[in-house]
């Protein structure tokens, strides 16, 4: 079986990055396929919270 790696360099620190793949309104920039997203519950993501995203073949919730 074959192995594929891709990096990227990105200029900004851990905490940054984290933050902003946490932000589901960031989702459609990043994720294939997703053309909105946002936060289904109050607070910061994480286990047990939820969050919704829709794209061009239907939508998904996320718990």
């Amino acid at each position: 079986m074959s192995r594929i790696e891709e990096s990227t360099g990105i200029a900004r620190s851990p905490e940054d990055v984290f933050s902003y793949l946490m932000d589901p309104g960031h989702m459609p920039e990043w994720q294939e396929g997703a053309v909105s997203a946002r936060q289904l519950d109050e607070g910061p993501c994480g286990s047990g919270r939820g969050s919704g995203y829709g794209g061009g073949s239907g939508s998904a919730r996320c718990r």
